[in-house]
């Protein structure tokens, strides 16, 4: 069997990948059958093709799931807090701190292989903190040095940041 051209793989070694069901007629056969593509721009998916389970398909593109209910909810949140239907502000230290904490929780817990990913959990503990980013939205924009609400901002978004770091560069076997 002859190597072929220097610098080409033989591809006569390795069989060509199946296609996806799903691809577009526009879509490419990675050169690599061995090693994923991302095939979506990084701002649409966030995650590496071997994590597009955590995606949706969207015209063809991945899309994160947990960013694509949490910024439409989001913006209609704040939309109809900002005309006015909303809990008293009394209550938003409350409501701030707790409605991100299940999505918080399950982010880190997934992150550091304690439970396995489950998109139907992911979609319902976003919606929660979806409100409360909402109602984050309307504050930051009445005061943008509003404390509780990079209070908020801060220690959770450390604490999920700390958990991908850890994810990241110091890999655990996944959940058996």
């Amino acid at each position: 069997m002859s190597a072929g051209p220097p610098g080409e793989r033989n591809r006569s070694r390795t069989p060509p990948p199946p296609r996806r069901p799903d691809a577009d007629a526009g879509d490419v056969d990675p050169p690599w059958p061995d090693v994923p593509v991302a095939d979506t721009p990084i701002w649409l998916s966030h995650h590496w093709p071997d994590e597009y389970d955590r995606c949706v398909r969207l015209r063809g593109r991945w899309v994160c799931r947990r960013c694509a209910v949490l910024y439409p909810v989001s913006l209609v949140a704040a939309v109809v807090i900002g005309a006015g239907l909303r809990w008293p502000a009394r209550l938003d230290p409350w409501f701030l701190w707790l409605l991100p904490l299940p999505a918080v929780v399950e982010f880190i817990a997934e992150h550091l292989r304690l439970v396995r990913h489950a998109p139907t959990r992911l979609v319902v503990l976003t919606i929660p903190l979806a409100v409360a980013t909402g109602r984050m939205y309307v504050r930051y924009l009445d005061r943008p040095g509003d404390r509780l609400v990079w209070t908020v901002v801060l220690a959770y978004g450390g604490a999920c940041l700390v958990a991908g770091l850890l994810k990241s560069f110091r890999p655990v076997p996944p959940v058996s």
